[in-house]
């Protein structure tokens, strides 16, 4: 990820803070997801920000609106 992209996305994670509005990043891979880590955006976005898959944000997602009795389950 290039230094621009990510000064962008920080732009509007603070924007879209403002207006009560939480953004998250999902499935990225991990060298990215290293380099956003060590940013101001990952600072903003926090480890509840970053998800692996879209699976666990949405149980996250779930459990934080009180509704954890439809989190997502991947079967073994």
């Amino acid at each position: 990820m290039e230094y621009t992209a990510l000064k962008i996305f920080a732009h509007v994670v603070e924007r879209q803070s403002q207006r009560g509005i939480q953004l998250w990043l999902i499935g990225i891979n991990p060298e990215v997801l290293a380099i956003v880590q060590r940013s101001p955006l990952g600072q903003m976005l926090r480890r509840e920000g970053m998800y692996f898959n879209l699976e666990i944000a949405i149980s996250h997602f779930l459990a934080m609106s009180g509704d954890d009795s439809r989190a997502i389950t991947r079967a073994s």
